[in-house]
């Protein structure tokens, strides 16, 4: 099982995470203060259920491929309660959900001040089976570094699908 995040507006712009390794990223994330547990996702407006049901009868790539409406936007790109986080859960359920190009600054951002120390980087050795613990730091490192350059290129793009 892994999660898939890719530019809203190109596709080729992807960036793949296993199950574990997504779970250390949230951690990091969640420790940094990145993220809101608290703002829970909106009930789905029956417009935009009406289109999940269409594009699964008529075998579309929706939302990839025709233009958001407002209320589908609104939907699923949901914002945090709290300005500078975004919602935890967008990252870490099997629902798509869009990070939008804000919040994908507010993660680059956070991303490169806790790779230069304005921000913790905590997570339990626990989290870290199966990775040598001399390689714990280096392969944190790669982690953060690939997920904040991938976040950055998502900005212009119109954010990013997380699913």
């Amino acid at each position: 099982m892994g999660y898939d995040f890719y530019a809203r507006e190109d596709p080729c712009v992807r960036h793949r995470l296993t199950g574990r390794w997504t779970s250390r990223l949230l951690i990091i994330l969640d420790q940094a203060d990145l993220l809101d547990p608290h703002t829970p996702a909106p009930d789905m407006p029956s417009t935009v259920a009406l289109t999940y049901e269409r594009a699964e009868r008529e075998d579309l790539d929706w939302p990839f491929d025709t233009p958001l409406d407002l209320e589908e936007v609104d939907y699923l790109g949901f914002r945090s309660a709290d300005p500078g986080r975004v919602p935890i859960q967008k990252l870490c359920d099997n629902e798509l959900w869009l990070i939008t190009s804000d919040e994908a600054q507010i993660l680059a951002s956070g991303i490169d001040e806790i790779l230069t120390g304005g921000r913790p980087r905590v997570i339990d050795a626990r989290h870290m089976q199966n990775v040598p613990p001399e390689d714990h730091d280096r392969e944190l490192t790669a982690l953060l570094r690939a997920f904040g350059d991938f976040c950055r290129a998502c900005v212009p793009a119109g954010g990013f699908w997380a699913s």
